[in-house]
């Protein structure tokens, strides 16, 4: 009688609080996918329109960041539109070779759309194009600050990194597969300031494996005005499909519990 009650209670501690036995594989302390991504687009919900006027600088493979930059105005609309336009050029450097061999700065603009005002399913379905594990989410840091990630684990993994505390994106890293390299590009949002009801980050660094990484400063941001521009669509590169890299998953909750149980009556029988 004594085992069989000190069995029920050791089975109904497991049941109760699988939490405290099984923390790194219990989901009980994340929040929904959709729910996370419904707070960030929160944060940008007020921005219906924004002009944005930014100085561009390039890095090398060095990390030496270039003394002469471009300077850019992009208009940007909700729910996913733009118009961009190189209003100023400093000549000399890294850049200005840069510029006159491409004529472009980029064409992987994708990223502004975490930034813009849009719906859970607008979002998710940008996550699910530039190749995001969706149904992987966990904490981690970046720089000291925690962070939801939205994607697998492994560094080399495609992925969304929303602040804990402020659900602003930190993050967003994606594998490009419009070339041989298959490229990792990796976007960092900074300086994050007040504009209006939102925020919005004044610093974005932007690279994309061995090649030139770029620097945008932002020197003025206009909310809210009428835009008279014909404006195209924001592309969204082709992105690698997901593919799992994590470790075999672990056995469903309830098939650990009988485990669990089935040892203990051994045990105690």
């Amino acid at each position: 009688m004594i085992h069989n009650a000190f069995i029920k209670s050791i089975i109904f501690v497991f049941i109760a609080f699988p939490a405290l036995f099984f923390p790194n594989n219990s989901r009980a302390y994340f929040m929904p996918v959709e729910q996370l991504v419904k707070m960030m687009a929160a944060n940008f919900s007020g921005h219906n329109t924004l002009i944005i006027t930014q100085s561009i600088r390039l890095a090398d493979q060095d990390g030496q960041e270039d003394t002469a930059s471009l300077e850019e105005r992009v208009w940007l609309k909700a729910p996913c539109f733009f118009r961009s336009e190189i209003i100023r050029q400093i000549e000399g450097g890294i850049f200005s070779t840069y510029w006159m061999r491409t004529r472009q700065i980029t064409t992987d603009r994708g990223f502004r759309r975490l930034l813009m005002p849009g719906h859970g399913n607008t979002i998710m379905t940008l996550l699910i194009q530039t190749g995001i594990n969706i149904e992987s989410v966990g904490f981690t840091r970046l720089n000291g600050v925690v962070a939801y990630r939205i994607g697998d684990k492994s560094p080399e993994s495609p992925k969304l990194l929303i602040g804990k505390k402020t659900f602003l994106p930190l993050l967003f890293r994606y594998r490009m597969a419009v070339d041989q390299a298959k490229r990792m590009v990796t976007i960092r949002f900074h300086d994050y300031r007040k504009l209006g009801k939102g925020w919005y980050p004044f610093l974005i660094s932007y690279t994309s494996g061995q090649d030139i990484g770029r620097r945008y400063s932002i020197i003025d941001l206009q909310i809210n005005v009428p835009i008279e521009y014909p404006l195209l669509e924001i592309p969204v590169e082709t992105a690698l499909p997901y593919q799992s890299i994590e470790k075999e998953p672990a056995p469903p909750e309830d098939e650990r519990l009988r485990d669990i149980i089935r040892m203990l009556k051994e045990k105690y029988r």
